[in-house]
């Protein structure tokens, strides 16, 4: 699939208010080659800190002993990247990550879910995939 940022499952494409609860939204490049570039766009609430996670296969999350509510891989060594900062004062931001150049990657799925943390709670977004090519 070419289109830009593809979210899987039957989620909204657009951040949308619920009431008085804004849907987080996580967007990422559908294609790429290992060491290349990914963009990453994370819409939610205003000055919510966030956490980014990709890993290399979807499934429940453990670090140690506590688990953690998204839906990357099964253990702490299957994260392959993890990303924080906070959303602007509209509720977004924007980044560009190298893919790590691991000889496992090529071929393969990369997930990517965010988590969102405000006063409210911790709010998780939808699942994200970047296939990675081989190296050009």
């Amino acid at each position: 699939m070419q289109a830009s940022g593809r979210v899987l499952g039957n989620k909204p494409r657009e951040t949308r208010e619920l009431g008085a609860i804004a849907v987080p939204l996580l967007e990422v490049s559908t294609e790429v080659n290992p060491g290349g570039i990914v963009k990453i766009s994370l819409k939610g609430r205003a000055d919510e800190r966030f956490l980014i996670l990709a890993a290399p296969h979807p499934g429940p999350m453990q670090l140690g002993n506590f688990p953690i509510p998204v839906d990357l891989g099964n253990r702490e060594e299957d994260l392959i990247l993890a990303l924080d900062g906070t959303l602007d004062s509209s509720g977004k931001t924007l980044r560009k990550l190298e893919v790590p150049d691991d000889p496992l990657l090529p071929g393969r799925p990369l997930y990517w879910q965010a988590l969102l943390f405000s006063a409210q709670g911790v709010a998780k977004t939808n699942l994200a995939q970047t296939f990675v090519w081989e190296r050009a």
